[in-house]
């Protein structure tokens, strides 16, 4: 048994050509080389329409640089890739809100509290868009509901909610 002895104990795990691009893409990303990430990124959904961690990176890139349109896509792109993901649903819907459509990232927020009702991320941003949209009496009930749902470790956000309806009376 000598020669099992001295063989090496790393796991190997081989990789196919797309599991290669889509990580060394994430590597380019993480050294801040966007526009060779994107490429790679893209390269690899061509080879894989359903890798949709790819278009989380890509929407996360575009929303590092502004560019709401893409960002917006790349999430729709994620989620028609992985609809089971109530996650996806959640970031969607923030990013739409950041793009300025509250509109629309109240809807999706919605859907996304049907799809994980025991998230206390949604009701917050829920209460928070729909302050802007000026529906006083939706943003009073979403951030009651997040304050009574909201674990410890959403303190800052926790605080901020109750300053909010403190505001609004």
């Amino acid at each position: 048994d000598t020669e099992n002895k001295y063989k090496d104990s790393t796991l190997h795990v081989p990789l196919r050509t797309n599991e290669f691009r889509y990580i060394l893409a994430v590597m380019q990303e993480r050294a801040g080389h966007f526009n060779e990430a994107v490429a790679l990124y893209q390269e690899a959904l061509q080879n894989d329409i359903g890798l949709y961690t790819a278009h989380m990176r890509l929407a996360g890139i575009a929303e590092a640089h502004g560019r709401w349109p893409v960002a917006i896509t790349e999430r729709r792109n994620a989620l028609n890739a992985n609809p089971d993901d109530a996650s996806l649903v959640f970031d969607l819907a923030l990013t739409l809100a950041k793009a300025g459509q509250f509109q629309e990232a109240e809807e999706t927020l919605k859907q996304a509290m049907d799809a994980n009702p025991r998230d206390a991320r949604v009701p917050y941003f829920l209460g928070v868009v729909d302050q802007q949209l000026g529906k006083a009496e939706d943003a009073r009930v979403a951030l009651a509901r997040f304050i009574a749902l909201a674990p410890s470790r959403y303190d800052r956000q926790i605080k901020d909610a109750h300053q909010r309806l403190a505001a609004q009376r």
